[in-house]
């Protein structure tokens, strides 16, 4: 039987991040949000979660991410630091697609909060337990089938994102109180 690319990715994509998510079509925070500090260039690992991620620098602030499991499958992502207020958020998507596949692909963006610390890391996911009331408090509706246990996908603005983010930050079930992924540098960091 002949495997199909995409439903391979869809695998990988959905051993890395366990469990649902919540996405948004749209970026979550205006590109003038993005900080160069920290710089997360290098390698990292959780040993917990059997992962390592390596970090390079592109353009504008944002970095080309390979995330590997113990299988040795590979995802890439392009992600960026912002900080709104004191807050480091990072945000994940896929590269931009350059075959006939872009017609078919709609883009994501994921939503970290960050805790920085020497040598680690941790990526909080936004918490899926009632998020459809925090949405609905906003009046934000995601695209139709999203739940607490299918995930959403948010078609928002970026403005009406980042105004939801402030809006709900304070609340600190906002994110998930257990970190995705906690990460070390695998060679100790000036």
């Amino acid at each position: 039987m002949k495997s199909h690319p995409l439903l391979a990715l869809f695998a990988v994509f959905a051993l890395l991040f366990t469990g649902c998510v919540i996405r948004s079509v749209n970026p979550w925070f205006a590109p003038d949000t993005r900080v160069a500090d920290p710089s997360p260039a290098g390698l990292w690992t959780d040993a917990d979660a059997s992962v390592a991620v390596f970090f390079s620098p592109l353009e504008n602030n944002q970095y080309g991410v390979v995330l590997q499991n113990e299988k040795n499958e590979a995802s890439r992502f392009i992600a960026a630091f912002h900080r709104i207020d004191s807050h480091l958020f990072l945000v994940a998507t896929a590269p931009e697609r350059q075959d006939l596949g872009v017609f078919a692909t709609v883009p994501a963006h994921l939503l970290f909060r960050v805790d920085w610390g020497t040598n680690q890391f941790c990526l909080y996911p936004l918490n899926l337990k009632e998020f459809d009331l925090r949405l609905a408090k906003h009046r934000m509706v995601p695209l139709e089938g999203g739940n607490s246990t299918n995930g959403y996908i948010l078609t928002s603005a970026t403005p009406e994102l980042t105004k939801f983010i402030h809006a709900e930050f304070s609340d600190a079930t906002l994110f998930s109180e257990k970190p995705l992924y906690s990460f070390r540098a695998a060679t100790a960091r000036p």
